[in-house]
């Protein structure tokens, strides 16, 4: 039901207001007035979501939205919306969700006199939001505020008369969202994880007066049903025409994200801080309880001679995301040797006594290589062979948190909870991005070619290790002529779970495998490469940035089996 009175509340609406025959006399004849200009106003009728139900609009005798009835797709009522203290324009003032007689939900909205909304109010310890226009009356800023703090800002652009940009940015400055702009309109709207990974997106049809007609929510390759949009024509004229554009503009306010502009010049939106800031990573670790943020970079080999020049060479994917990586001073570059695993680690609190030892696990980690404070984020480099370092990190009240650099058996950041005074850390490496650098290397080495269909036909791939708890993983992939077998398991005995799929693979500048899983997961893509010299074969992660191995942590790199 929240899902279906969100989307019916939150989509806003580019309405098509169209002239009609205006019926002009002419001006100059004393006596004779010219009666004001017609538009067509397209007003919404009726919303329908295929899985949940329906939402009918009505409206008074001068087209102003007076209610809406909600129904379950069984037809049964789930409540009415009432829209309440119109004021002479017939602009409402007030909005109640009523359930049974009972009202469950209240808001109260502020109007400017062109019609276009100022204000929205849901308690007296103000949550809602709040509108910002420029001079020639566009919107250029959207607040949301709980109990008066500010949750969200949406910021409007335009390039000359036309929407250019819409993004979103979180109280803690991390980008929540953004929209493709195609002509004007939102083409597709994506929304994003704390960490900057896509979480889920919806997309947009228009009819041919540029009304909103569909939209479907993607999650990542699942589309869930669509949300269709029909609507009536009247009309009225173009003064009256603003007022019910605004009007319907509410109606629709969350999935457009737009209040229709007036001829004006571009107005400057402010710049948008892309990527990751150490002053983010340790707001989060604050709210969550962390001793430190870890980011691990990849293995750095003797040639590029400093970890200064291997940051530099990380690509622009991983610097983009993780900036502050080449700004870290050469003082904060830690290494136990001149090639071997990259670590940035960054202390909750900039305080903290950082204390960096080497050894082994064979003997002891006794030998000092850094002890210091510092509110820079640290670069370590470690494990040129093996594990040999360890890290303590005290906070001002004595609070010890010790951990061993190392990768678990998927190539991830083990967490210090194994180590004895261990706390989880909060991990933050480009996983997604280094495999696609990874990729892009790939291709330059001529070890690794695209196979053709009949090379993979027939062919057995596995990947395997044993976890800190000495259970041993499996996964295997089977191609057949025109089947693939999946089987895999994860650490748990014997307990192993099994999926067969269509395949088809297509080579070309990028050769790609493609696995149709139905029901289970859909259709999946991945970049391909095999390494037939040294009987690897490789498969990136898909555009949604998930593994092949979805049940599991992501693997990427497989043995030959059988051939």
């Amino acid at each position: 039901m929240k899902r279906l009175i969100a989307l019916v509340l939150a989509v806003l609406l580019l309405c098509g207001c169209q002239a009609a025959n205006n019926g002009t006399t002419d001006p100059t004849q004393p006596g004779v007035v010219a009666p004001p200009e017609q538009v067509t106003v397209y007003l919404l009728e009726k919303s329908v979501l295929s899985d949940s139900g329906f939402t009918q609009y009505f409206y008074d005798g001068d087209y102003n939205i007076i209610r809406s009835e909600t129904y379950t797709i069984e037809n049964e009522l789930m409540h009415t919306t009432q829209y309440e203290n119109l004021d002479e324009n017939g602009m409402f003032g007030s909005i109640r969700w009523v359930n049974d007689g009972e009202t469950f939900d209240q808001r109260t909205i502020t109007w400017r006199p062109d019609g276009k909304i100022q204000d929205e109010q849901y308690n007296s310890d103000y949550s809602g939001f709040r509108y910002e226009y420029d001079q020639e009356g566009r919107l250029v800023k959207k607040q949301e505020y709980y109990e008066n703090e500010l949750f969200h800002t949406v910021h409007y652009a335009y390039d000359g008369d036309t929407l250019d940009r819409i993004y979103c940015i979180d109280a803690e400055g991390r980008l929540d969202y953004e929209c493709r702009i195609e002509n004007g309109r939102i083409a597709e709207k994506t929304y994003y994880t704390p960490n900057g990974y896509v979480s889920y997106s919806y997309t947009y049809r228009y009819d041919a007066n540029g009304n909103l007609e569909q939209l479907e929510e993607h999650l990542e390759d699942y589309v869930h049903p669509s949300e269709l949009y029909s609507y009536k024509a009247v009309t009225v004229d173009a003064q009256r025409a603003a007022y019910l554009l605004g009007q319907q503009r509410y109606l629709l306010s969350g999935a457009l994200e737009y209040i229709a502009p007036t001829e004006a010049t571009s107005a400057q939106a402010p710049e948008l801080q892309t990527g990751l800031t150490v002053e983010q990573l340790r707001q989060q670790m604050a709210a969550e309880g962390k001793p430190f943020a870890v980011a691990y970079l990849g293995y750095m080999n003797f040639e590029y001679e400093t970890v200064g020049n291997y940051i530099d060479a990380l690509g622009e994917d991983i610097l983009s995301k993780i900036p502050f990586l080449t700004k870290i001073p050469q003082s904060n570059w830690i290494a136990s040797a001149y090639q071997g695993e990259v670590y940035c680690i960054i202390p909750a609190d900039p305080k903290a006594l950082v204390e960096i030892y080497t050894g082994s696990y064979d003997t002891t980690f006794d030998n000092e290589l850094y002890a210091g404070s510092s509110a820079e984020p640290f670069l370590l480099v470690c494990n040129a062979s093996t594990p040999d370092a360890e890290l303590r990190i005290t906070e001002p009240d004595g609070t010890c948190t010790v951990w061993n650099p190392i990768l678990d058996a998927y190539m991830y950041v083990q967490q210090p909870g194994y180590a004895e005074g261990g706390r989880e850390s909060l991990d933050f490496s480009p996983y997604n991005e280094m495999l696609l650098t990874y990729y892009e290397e790939m291709l330059a080495d001529p070890d690794w070619t695209q196979p053709s269909k009949q090379e993979l036909e027939g062919t057995i791939w596995y990947w395997d290790a044993y976890t800190l708890d000495n259970e041993y993983c499996l996964y295997k992939i089977s191609f057949h002529k025109d089947t693939i077998d999946i089987v895999w398991n994860t650490g748990s005995g014997d307990n192993y779970e099994y999926n067969d799929a269509k395949w088809s693979y297509e080579a070309g500048e990028v050769g790609v495998l493609t696995i149709d899983l139905e029901d289970f997961a859909g259709v999946r893509k991945y970049n391909l490469l095999v390494d037939w010299e040294n009987d690897f074969m490789y498969i990136a992660v898909d555009a949604t940035g998930k593994a092949l191995t979805w049940d599991s942590e992501p693997q990427y790199r497989f043995l030959l089996w059988e051939h």
